[in-house]
């Protein structure tokens, strides 16, 4: 099965399916990859400030439950009456950063998975973050998790985000940024996103970004902390 992230457009404010993801697992199982991937990871442990793979693993736990379903095209977007009118709120959650391989076979040449961090500002209509912490999953296309492994690698994105038009829960900006795989050069990450809330009251925030050129593609999923 070939996941994909959530494209959102100011006319029509739902979650679809989308080329953008050529992760070919379940997103069911995306906990399970990022426990799994724990056995596997590198660089000798991490110190007190990193954020581990099962803390990514317990984000994930959340998200998904939070959201009610494990496809994101059945995910409903917030209704615009229900977001905040004012004030900030923080969000904690995980980022992913893939390139697709070259041809048709819906493959990646690489996938990470690190850890991010957004501040709405309902009163500006922004949203602004980050990524780091990231994780180089070594089976890009893992269809089974009983022997997958990742380690840990340089990364870091940045996230800025408006209010696509007044009265929509439809934001669209700019993901930035680089990680740099252990077996391969730098990849530098300047996509054009978009993303929405999702939950009854904001509880939760998406955003995905697709270049067709690079075949770079990018993706944020947080919890209101």
């Amino acid at each position: 099965m070939i996941v994909r992230l959530v494209r959102v457009s100011c006319d029509d404010i739902k979650f679809k399916m989308d080329r953008l993801m050529r992760i070919n697992v379940v997103i069911s199982c995306c906990a399970a990859l990022l426990l799994s991937a724990c056995g596997g990871s590198g660089g000798g442990g991490a110190s007190p400030d990193e954020v581990t793979l099962e803390e990514l693993q317990s984000r994930s736990e959340t998200f998904f439950a939070a959201i009610g379903t494990e496809n994101f095209e059945d995910a409903d977007p917030t209704p615009f009456a229900n977001l905040p009118t004012s004030g900030s709120r923080s969000y904690t959650g995980i980022a992913i950063v893939g390139v697709e391989a070259e041809g048709e076979n819906d493959d990646n040449a690489f996938l990470a998975i690190g850890s991010s961090t957004l501040v709405a500002d309902f009163d500006d209509h922004e949203i602004s973050g980050s990524a780091n912490n990231f994780f180089q999953i070594s089976n890009p296309n893992v269809d089974s998790f009983a022997n997958l492994e990742g380690e840990r690698i340089d990364g870091r994105l940045t996230y800025e985000l408006d209010q696509i038009a007044a009265g929509t829960n439809a934001y669209s900006g700019q993901i930035t940024g680089s990680v740099t795989p252990s077996d391969g050069p730098r990849i530098d990450v300047n996509l054009s996103a978009s993303g929405a809330f999702i939950g009854d009251n904001a509880e939760q925030f998406a955003a995905e970004a697709f270049n067709d050129d690079s075949e770079v593609f990018s993706g944020v999923f947080a919890n209101q902390d």
